[in-house]
């Protein structure tokens, strides 16, 4: 059985593209874990980036709550984390700012 070239590339094409489709759907966005971490930690400013070009394994995220005052920054990360427990096994690589609203406002400080 012989095949001929253009049969092929249409084959390698198709198979790549869903392969892309295919990966494209299991990564996470930057706004599903914009949305569960705004639920979950009830929390008045969420800021993601995926720093991954688009894949969703590497996210780097601003979280700001009033349930994060007096609370070490280690406790802080450790409830970012628990909030995204399910959506960790996608997840390569997660940079975490947890701030609470007063370090939120200096940090935004106009001078």
């Amino acid at each position: 059985c012989t095949f001929s070239v253009a049969v092929v590339q249409r084959c390698i094409s198709r198979l790549f593209l869903k392969n892309i489709l295919y990966l494209n759907s299991m990564g996470l966005s930057e706004q599903e874990l914009g949305a569960i971490l705004k639920e979950r930690l009830d929390a008045e400013q969420v800021q993601v980036h995926d720093e991954s070009g688009g894949c969703g394994a590497k996210f780097s995220v601003v979280v700001v709550a009033s349930r994060f005052d007096a609370l070490p920054l280690l406790e802080r990360h450790r409830l970012v984390n628990d909030a995204l427990k399910a959506q960790m096994e996608q997840i390569h690589a997660l940079s975490i700012k947890a701030l609470t609203p007063a370090q939120w406002q200096l940090r935004n400080a106009k001078p």
